[in-house]
């Protein structure tokens, strides 16, 4: 082994020995609740991020829907409006024909002239879309009124089935049309809410679910 070998030996197994020698480990502490502040912190940060995101996509997306070349352009599908604005009038008309009561006959047909001039609206405006969202949600309030009343071919004397249906299918075909006819979401949800509303008022007093549901589906897909 020589003189030197055997101690240069031991003293690199005890620096050997000593580099792997075993620590013992940290008594773990209770966890403090400054942690959990900290991500209700990051979580409301986040929620307030994602809100003012959403705020203005929102303004991004009004102020292009409102702009005026916007309402002038193809993809607002304005073109046909002396067509589809009158067209649930007419249906109903055609419909009211024969029940026997000219007052239902002539809200049909004073309903559809005024939508049909209401083409001549200028296209490039919200306001036009309005007025016409004003002009449907009269007209299918009051004819809702007649069918409640027994006035028209909607209606029955004997089930208040028919009387509801009719008015309710009323208020899909006009909504359906408006949205045909590019009309903002906006005013679509106004005369929504309106004429939806104003079917508490009616015999049987009640929405029913299956055209609600089909006026939430016309709306959603404008």
């Amino acid at each position: 082994w020589g003189a030197q070998g055997p101690p240069q030996e031991a003293s690199w197994f005890a620096c050997a020995m000593a580099s792997f020698e075993l620590t013992p480990r940290e008594v773990s502490r209770p966890e403090d609740h400054s942690g959990s502040k900290g991500i209700v912190g990051r979580l409301l940060k986040a929620a307030r991020t994602d809100l003012t995101g959403s705020s203005s996509g929102l303004r991004r997306w009004w102020s292009t829907t409102t702009d005026p070349s916007f309402f002038l352009s193809a993809a607002s599908r304005r073109d046909p409006w002396r067509i589809l604005l009158p067209l649930p009038c007419l249906l109903a008309l055609f419909a009211d024909l024969g029940s026997g009561s000219p007052g239902v006959v002539m809200l049909d047909l004073s309903a559809a002239v005024l939508l049909f001039v209401s083409a001549c609206l200028p296209r490039d405006s919200l306001c036009s879309d309005f007025c016409i969202g004003v002009f449907h949600a009269a007209y299918v309030s009051a004819h809702g009124a007649l069918v409640a009343q027994g006035n028209s071919a909607w209606s029955d004397a004997n089930t208040t089935e028919h009387c509801d249906s009719g008015f309710g299918w009323g208020q899909v075909l006009a909504l359906f049309a408006m949205t045909l006819s590019g009309i903002h979401t906006a005013v679509l949800t106004g005369f929504l809410v309106v004429c939806s509303a104003a079917s508490l008022l009616w015999p049987p007093g009640r929405l029913d679910a299956l055209q609600l549901a089909a006026s939430l589906y016309v709306l959603l897909a404008a």
